[in-house]
Formats: structure tokens, sequence, C-alpha cells
């Protein structure tokens, strides 16, 4: 392709030569390798074909709203770039550099959990790429975050399976509230303190089909 001299080697006594070399990055298509002889002068060529490739995904999992950055390289010089997130045909857009690398970052939006196919894909070249992200839930959201015994506290999470029964535990009581996830795998649901000792509780989701959980703090404080 553009490189000059990828490796250079000698023949042996019949004027055969083997070698390997390790593609560098350039841009998506059919490349010319050409053997030159330097004494000689004569030249032969071959070809071979650079396809694209997603290098890195940093990080590979993380919950709704997760910032992430993907790598990849061997796309089209200068083309754009379509990345797709699981349901989500564009998460994002991008440009690849004259060499056929590109970087970009999305935010990871509401699906369900579990792994995710991460795909770029050249309007150009046509050329795809794919990797996968880990989606895992989170309990996005408690209020209010403090409260007595009685008071009714809202409670809402992202990153479940889809349709999924997730079941609320309170602090001491494995089971305080049963719901449903929608098609998206989120909830939103309330559920009421029961009596138990002051302190700070854990309130955890856990999806009775993916076996996949959420958590996040209340403090439970003294009433008369």
């Amino acid at each position: 392709g553009k490189t000059s001299t990828i490796t250079q080697i000698s023949s042996n006594a019949n004027g055969m030569f083997t070698c390997c070399f390790t593609t560098d990055t350039q841009a998506y298509g059919i490349k010319t390798i050409t053997a030159y002889g330097l004494t000689s002068n004569i030249s032969v060529a071959g070809s071979f074909a650079i396809k694209a490739n997603m290098i890195s995904v940093m990080p590979t999992q993380g919950t709704i709203g997760t910032l992430v950055a993907i790598f990849g390289n061997g796309f089209g010089s200068a083309e754009n770039i379509v990345v797709s997130l699981g349901t989500t045909p564009t998460i994002t857009t991008g440009i690849a550099s004259n060499d056929g690398s590109f970087m970009t970052t999305f935010a990871v939006n509401v699906q369900p959990c579990g792994i995710t196919t991460i795909t770029a894909k050249g309007i150009s070249t046509m050329a795809e790429a794919t990797s996968w992200f880990n989606i895992r839930p989170n309990i996005t959201f408690i209020s209010p975050i403090c409260g007595t015994v009685g008071c009714v506290v809202r409670v809402m999470g992202s990153g479940f399976g889809a349709a999924e029964s997730v079941r609320l535990s309170f602090g001491n009581v494995v089971s305080i509230n049963i719901l449903t996830t929608d098609e998206s795998g989120r909830f939103d649901s309330t559920f009421i303190v029961n009596t138990q000792a002051y302190g700070t509780k854990t309130i955890m989701a856990a999806g009775l089909m993916s076996g996949q959980t959420g958590s996040n703090m209340f403090y439970l404080l003294p009433n008369i």
C-alpha cells in the first residue's frame, strides 16, 4: 500500500524468500504488496485486503449513562462512520482520518441488560467492525434518600432485562416489592418503609430472570 518499505529480507541461493510483516494502519480496501530486488531491480506484486477493525472499547461494561470510547481502523480515508449500540441504530457518528482510523465516544442509552453489540459502519465503503459492551443494571433514582418508618420511597432503575420481574429488598426485608420492567429494562416503583432499626439501609433490585442486581442507599431516621 502506502508504505514503501514494510520489511526487508534476503533471498536464498535459488532466489527464493519467505517473510512476514505486521499490517500497519492504512485505509480500507485492496492493497498491493510489491517485492523488489535491490540488486536485480526485478519486482513482482500481489494483493492484500485491509478490512475494518474495532481495536479498543473502553470501558467494556457499565450502567446506563456510562461514557464509552471506541477506537477503530481499516475504514475508508476520511469517510463518515455511524456507530450503533444494541437496539439503537445510531448512538453516535465519527469521521475517519486519512489512514482510515477513528475514535469517538458515546453515552450508553436506556437498553436492557446484558452483552450488547457495538457496530461501526463506514458510509462510503460499507465496511463494518463490531465489538461488545456489557450493560449492567443500576438504581438510578431514590426519593427521598432519608426518612422515617412509614414514609413512601420512590425507586427508579435501568439496565435490567426487558419486561423482567424485579424484586426490591430493603434493609433486612428480602422482598419489600415485586415489579416489572418495561421493554427497555427500566422500572419506576414505590415501597413503604417498614419498621427497622435506625441507620443506613441498602435498597437492592434483583432481576429474577437475568440474575442482575443494582443497589443504592436509604437513611432511616428515628421518629416519635
